[in-house]
């Protein structure tokens, strides 16, 4: 992960469309406060995910890399890495990561990022391809540097409002059908919370079109979605993720390699094939892979304002084992189980002072997901020991909402 004066710049992204007219990205209370302006780079990530529908075998896959460079540049990044399996690509980003599925496109980014200002695009590119828009999720946890951002990044209102007019029933979205949204703020206005907008289209919570047979053995009923954010890390652990700290003759791979050994990154889920990179001065990011689910890391160490993120995907009930190295999540306590332990390795390697949690879950067939109520399973946790009940972390607020008929999400505060 960059650090701010290592960005990336493309300059204003004036092409992304009338839903971002320049007029507002100029007006006042949107221009980003200079570089000199004291500012720590802004660690929390923008996350965007969008649901398709299609009966090619490829989907979203099908999208050229001069097609992605360009949704890319609208957010103001650049592709760095690429790796791939049979049901998906990961890209490695300047500020974040892509995730692009035959029927999904997952993509975060971070700092002063205009992630929102690639929508008209994706759009633009799947509707050639073919595909049906089902849904759009954005979330974000709120700005520690608000006055930074881009529009239309500068208020979640501006945000709610752009994507609205971007899904106000354009040929993209097929007007002739009602489409659905609701946005969120949850959590404590005067502490860390969750800004999420859900946008569904009438189909949304309709059977798949048909599942390709290349991708047949890929699709589960129903998915999570963890994700942690760790704020304050212990300085020992943040040290790792200096360049300096490592020979000058080793190369940037080689080094990421190291971090991600020498860290305990590598065991968080043994199984997932691991592309890392490491950036300069200092900085993180990783992707792994393990069958259809993914993990991301992402460390921004500077003492001033040190980040680290996790997230993955769990698939759970009926059908969930989708790679025999991973436990079969049928019940809510094999997946509490396995959630809580995640979030205790990750939170024991980077020994944050204080952590976000969220858990969205995304069913597809609710009769096969056991019964689970995969975001209420959290509720009951108060405490998160690590080692011993010495070393404990205290959940501040928990709060359950369920977005849509689909959707829903568990968000926590944690600290020490």
């Amino acid at each position: 992960m960059t650090t701010e004066k290592q960005m990336h710049s493309y300059g204003d992204s004036s092409e992304s469309g009338d839903d971002f007219s320049m007029d507002e990205r100029n007006s006042p209370g949107n221009s980003p406060v200079p570089s000199d302006g004291g500012l720590c780079f802004e660690g929390p990530e923008k996350n965007l995910e969008m649901h398709f529908k299609t009966r090619d075998a490829l989907g979203c896959r099908a999208m050229s890399r001069e097609m992605l460079d360009d949704v890319c540049s609208q957010a103001q990044c650049c592709i760095l890495h690429k790796k791939s399996n049979t049901y998906f690509d990961a890209y490695i980003l300047s500020e974040s990561s892509l995730f692009v599925f035959h029927n999904r496109i997952v993509m975060k980014t971070c700092g002063t990022t205009t992630l929102l200002r690639c929508v008209p695009s994706i759009l633009s590119y799947v509707r050639l391809l073919g595909l049906e828009f089902v849904r759009v999720l954005y979330s974000r946890k709120n700005f520690t540097f608000p006055e930074a951002q881009h529009f239309p990044h500068g208020s979640f209102e501006d945000e709610s409002s752009a994507l609205d007019r971007v899904f106000a029933g354009g040929p993209s979205t097929q007007k002739k059908k009602p489409l659905h949204n609701s946005a969120f703020i949850v959590g404590p206005l005067n502490a860390d919370h969750w800004l999420t907008y859900v946008h569904e289209s009438a189909t949304a919570t309709t059977p798949v079109l048909t599942i390709p047979a290349t991708v047949r053995e890929a699709v589960v009923y129903n998915r999570m979605v963890l994700n942690v954010m760790m704020f304050d890390l212990d300085r020992k652990v943040a040290q790792l993720f200096y360049r300096n700290n490592y020979a000058a003759s080793l190369k940037s791979d080689e080094v990421a390699q190291m971090q991600t050994l020498n860290s305990g990154i590598a065991g968080i889920i043994p199984c997932s094939f691991i592309d890392a990179h490491a950036f300069e001065p200092c900085g993180y990011s990783m992707n792994g892979i393990h069958s259809d689910m993914y993990q991301t890391i992402h460390i921004t160490p500077e003492e001033e304002g040190s980040y680290a993120s996790f997230e993955t995907t769990i698939n759970y009930g009926t059908g969930s084992a989708a790679s025999g190295e991973l436990p079969l999540l049928e019940s809510k306590e094999a997946l509490r189980e396995y959630t809580l332990q995640l979030v205790k390795n990750v939170v024991g390697i980077f020994k944050p002072e204080r952590f976000m949690l969220t858990v969205t879950d995304c069913k597809q067939n609710q009769k096969d997901s056991g019964g689970i109520d995969a975001i209420g399973m959290l509720d009951e946790q108060t405490s998160l020991f690590l080692n011993s009940r010495v070393n404990a972390y205290e959940k501040s607020f928990a709060s359950l909402v369920q977005m849509g008929p689909s959707i829903s999400c568990h968000v926590s505060n944690w600290g020490i």
